[in-house]
């Protein structure tokens, strides 16, 4: 009976397929089967969800991983093991690195720097890095910041540059994209034209401002300038086109007259006007000239009767091949587009002739041309040749009667004709330049409406090898300079767009065709684009060519400077006047609603002054799309009496006060005991940007216990414990002869924002440390302490008191001398990156083996659901 009894209960039980997901038992190679024993919201993968996830912990919808572990793109949860796999290398020439997502693609691409270059090596599921991106830069002031400053969930780059900074968004096409700042707000709403004047031999001292009714020079004086009404009660939308300069002769009535001269074509009427300079030095001021002696009077160029200015306007051009510079004006003969030429005279009055119109024979019949475009020297006859919509005019001899003989025999000839043009198009804007450095005229023009730009360049027996600038959309306003100075002509152009403007470059060559364009920035809608010289400070002195460009976003103009360099990334920083400029942290710290950034920098003393402002802050408040609002820009100044030096301090930011109103703080670390200070421990001071207010409302000042920490050289927010707040670590390097430690210590934050209650110390013995990072190592519930110090990779554990850490254990040996911990394959498991010499290393952290590994019965069903 007893038999039976058992062998009928035994029966009740179904049998148990072996090593098969949904079985109840955790077998070889699962985490769990069916439930989840690791802590509440943790889940088991359901054995029909697909062999990634069946039968595995799951990070899917609202489940979590359990504490320690890891969650993957796949969504799978893996425990870390604290072991590290073999490294994989690859090439990166770098100082100094960081890590992020450029491209948008999900996995983590590596970035550094030196002083001249920006490599990014983009990432892939794989944890390969085979892509390469390297930018030229300008010289960093300071460290780099890699953050999302544009808000699209992309990382950006953010470069200090000593008089302000430079930003590089990330994009999904792996080129990285400058963003075009325009620092400088203008004039209310009135329209601006700029004019850059070359004033005794500076080529940046001045500036020639129209706005409204209304010009003055710019000339860096410490006054305000002389403002001298517009001729004829005429308003800066009168003037057409682009307004011209050149110096025009040396006038016998003053050192000054003559060196400069703009002309103000005024739209639909015969009247062009001169300008030029009186007085000297800082001390200059706008004059309407009489054109006939460049001295005195308010008499302008005077077209024939029934010719006009037409929108286009004039440039100035030398027509005749005789005395100098004459002035080429655009304008409309009895409805139909021509061209008129005022030519200069001879002799010290530097006057101008009265206009004519331009004459060349189309078609068999001697007329005037429909505008002259450019004009340049062509065949090597060292006589002016012109581009116009139909095509080249070849000069013709005598030089004197060119454009201006009544018999055919006089007349230009046309050489190349548009038709020539794979567009077959009229030509509707042409410059003349040299862009393949041979010394010859080449030329480039655009069809109106027609994408790409084509560039003509001469030979040696007056034709032409024609190339081609493709461009998205239609190109316009072209300019010429050496925008990269290796003394060839390149070209700058504008692409027009609903949503901004772009500026773009294509560069000369010697070896034949020009560069590819290379993009500089959107800006708002572009009302002004000059080609001049700016120099951003006494010691900088260069002849490569920068751009002022006059746009309006929003309502509101503003002025960029693109400012000219030898690694042909025309950048347009945000610079802030008297700053120097050393690093950049962002977060938000405003209610802008969108990513702010303060610079941090010395404030440079007016020359009244005699003394630096120390550790200055300036809040640029966004405006979205990696931009700030130059009209706002904040000075905030820390409290003099901690007396901060910006070049031996450290920063961060994070919201770290436990509030709701969604802001960060600033944290800055004085750390001046690392630049040579003696007894000097490290202030920490903890601050807001309050919005509405001029300066930061400082939370806390206290002066950090750890002596042998004070010489601080980085200054990291980490949740170390685990807790859901942001706390502070520091790292010393140590090694420096002083006998100190390397070491790294951490300040807990007491839920509010406050540090200075309890710390913990983590030293390296006889080792130099360079760098550390907070870090689920092992698995368990609390997070480790991954430490680079010169004598290899170590660990330290936190202790069951959630506030001190176990002696430092040696994970792997060596000498590199940077560190990045990440996920880089997207398993869930952090990996680090390691710097040795021109190489990184990648070791991918080891996921612990499945739970699973030694068999475990979780659950038996019997056939009544017992």
């Amino acid at each position: 009976m007893l038999l039976v009894l058992f062998t009928t209960g035994c029966s009740d039980l179904p049998d148990i397929e072996a090593g098969s997901c949904g079985n109840g038992v955790i077998d070889v190679g699962e985490d769990c089967d069916g439930a989840s024993d690791l802590g509440e919201g943790t889940q088991c993968g359901a054995p029909e969800s697909g062999a990634e996830t069946a039968c595995f912990l799951v990070c899917i919808d609202d489940a979590v991983c359990p504490d320690g572990w890891g969650c993957g793109t796949d969504g799978r949860c893996r425990q870390p093991s604290g072991e590290l796999d073999e490294p994989t290398a690859w090439d990166f020439q770098v100082g100094s690195f960081g890590v992020g997502d450029f491209d948008g693609d999900g996995s983590l691409d590596l970035v550094g720097n030196t002083s001249t270059t920006l490599t990014v090596r983009y990432g892939s599921p794989e944890a390969a890095f085979p892509e390469q991106l390297d930018l030229f830069i300008r010289q960093p002031a300071g460290p780099l910041t890699y953050a999302d400053i544009s808000g699209d969930g992309l990382t950006d780059v953010v470069v200090p540059i000593g008089g302000g900074l430079f930003s590089f968004l990330g994009t999904g096409d792996r080129l990285l994209d400058p963003v075009a700042y325009a620092p400088f707000p203008l004039f209310g709403n009135s329209e601006v034209r700029l004019v850059p004047v070359p004033v005794e031999n500076e080529f940046d001292s001045t500036l020639l401002v129209l706005v409204d009714t209304a010009m003055f020079f710019l000339a860096g004086q410490d006054g305000e300038p002389t403002v001298v009404p517009l001729p004829a009660g005429k308003t800066v939308e009168d003037i057409a086109g682009r307004i011209p300069s050149a110096a025009v002769g040396v006038d016998s009535g003053g050192p000054q007259l003559g060196r400069f001269t703009a002309a103000l074509a005024m739209e639909a009427t015969p009247e062009v006007w001169l300008v030029t300079s009186k007085g000297s030095g800082d001390n200059i001021e706008p004059e309407i000239v009489d054109a006939k002696s460049l001295v005195d009077g308010v008499n302008p160029v005077s077209l024939p009767p029934g010719v006009v200015v037409s929108p286009r306007g004039a440039q100035f051009a030398e027509v005749d091949n005789n005395n100098g510079i004459d002035l080429l004006i655009d304008v409309v003969d009895d409805g139909r587009p021509a061209s008129a030429v005022a030519f200069k005279t001879a002799g010290p009055g530097s006057s101008f002739d009265d206009p004519v119109l331009v004459d060349v024979p189309i078609d068999g019949t001697i007329r005037s041309v429909e505008r002259v475009l450019a004009v340049g020297r062509f065949d090597r006859d060292n006589i002016p040749d012109f581009v116009t919509p139909d095509g080249v005019f070849a000069s013709c001899a005598p030089a004197t009667l060119c454009m201006l003989g009544t018999t055919a025999q006089s007349l230009p000839a046309l050489v190349y004709s548009t038709g020539a043009v794979p567009a077959g198009e009229a030509w509707a804007e042409a410059v003349v330049g040299d862009f393949n450095g041979d010394g010859d005229d080449d030329f480039a023009a655009t069809v109106a409406g027609g994408d790409g730009i084509f560039v003509f360049l001469q030979t040696p027996v007056g034709l032409f090898n024609p190339f081609a600038v493709a461009t998205d959309d239609p190109a316009t306003e072209l300019r010429v300079g050496d925008f990269d100075g290796d003394l060839i002509d390149d070209l700058a152009f504008v692409e027009r767009d609903s949503e901004g403007d772009e500026v773009w470059v294509a560069f000369g060559s010697v070896s034949g065709g020009m560069s590819e364009p290379v993009r500089t920035g959107e800006f708002g809608k572009i009302e002004s684009f000059q080609p001049t010289y700016i120099r951003f400070s006494e010691s900088e002195v260069d002849l490569v060519r920068d751009l002022l460009v006059v746009s309006l976003r929003n309502q509101a103009r503003s002025l960029a400077i693109l400012q000219g360099s030898s690694t042909r990334r025309l950048i347009s920083p945000f610079l802030i006047e008297g700053a120097i400029i050393t690093s950049a942290l962002v977060g938000r710290f405003s209610e802008s609603g969108v990513q702010d950034m303060f610079a941090v920098g010395l404030g440079v003393p007016a020359s009244n002054e005699s003394a630096v402002i120390e550790n200055s802050l300036w809040l640029l408040r966004g405006l979205g799309e990696g931009l700030f609002d130059s009209s706002s820009l904040t000075n905030v100044v820390i409290e003099d009496q901690l007396n901060f030096d910006p070049f031996c301090s450290v920063w961060a930011s994070a919201d770290v006060d436990g509030d709701s109103d969604g802001l960060d703080e600033v944290m800055a670390l004085d750390a001046r005991a690392g630049c040579g200070a003696i007894g000097k421990l490290p202030t920490l001071v903890v601050g807001k940007a309050t919005p509405g207010a001029e300066n930061i409302a400082e939370v806390e000042a206290v002066v950090l216990p750890d002596d042998a920490l004070r010489a601080v050289t980085k200054l990291l927010t980490v949740d170390a414990d685990g807790d859901g707040d942001q706390d502070l670590m520091t790292v010393f390097e140590g090694g420096d002869g002083s006998g100190a430690e390397g070491g790294i210590a951490v300040y807990w934050n007491d839920d509010a924002g406050g540090f200075g209650a309890a710390s913990a110390a983590v030293e390296v013995v006889g080792a130099q440390v360079r760098g550390a990072a907070v870090v689920q190592f092992d698995g368990d519930s609390r997070p480790e302490l991954l430490v680079l110090s010169s004598l290899g990779l170590f660990v330290s554990r936190l202790e069951e008191d959630g506030k001190s850490y176990s002696e430092p254990e040696l994970v792997r040996q060596g000498n590199w001398r940077g560190m990045e911990v990440a996920d880089f394959n997207n398993d869930g498991v952090s990996d680090v990156a390691l710097l040795l010499g021109g190489q990184v290393e990648i070791r991918l952290g080891i996921p612990a083996a499945p739970r699973g590994s030694e068999g475990q019965l979780v659950r038996a069903i019997s056939e009544d659901g017992q």
